[in-house]
């Protein structure tokens, strides 16, 4: 019996180690991303200007917010999507509503892709950086 008990003993702080390294290892994940770099439109007058974001990346899984410099239609608003290996797709929304769609490729610091504005009939490149930090650094 005492060797049973010595078993259960380490079972349960096996256990107990795991419950409490897993959240660690989990919260380690989530990277703080700050990006910026310059777009323009293809459409009508070639409107151009500058972009940055300020995101957060756990796994795939990618949210934020971001301001647009040159547009006189959309400004700031929240940023949510993935970035999966080198393929990034945002849905960029203004009140809770999607108003742009990008999508690219991530190259190390470089990001660059396509926009469309389909409420518009707008659509465009972008290009820049996007810096990548731990969380919490």
């Amino acid at each position: 019996m005492p060797a049973d008990s010595a078993y259960r003993t380490a079972s349960v702080a096996v256990i107990i180690a795991a419950i409490i390294v897993f959240p660690i290892h989990a919260i380690s994940l989530a990277q703080a991303l700050t990006g910026s770099g310059e777009w323009q439109s293809l459409s009508g007058e070639a409107i151009r200007g500058a972009w940055s974001a300020t995101l957060t990346r756990q796994g795939d899984v990618v949210e934020g917010s971001f301001e647009l410099t040159g547009s006189n239609v959309l400004l700031r608003g929240t940023v949510s999507g993935s970035i999966a290996g080198a393929a990034v797709m945002l849905g960029v929304a203004r009140d809770g509503v999607k108003e742009a769609i990008f999508s690219g490729k991530l190259d190390g610091d470089s990001i660059s892709g396509e926009w469309e504005y389909p409420g518009l009939g707008d659509h465009g490149v972008g290009y820049g950086t996007l810096s990548t930090q731990s969380a919490g650094n």
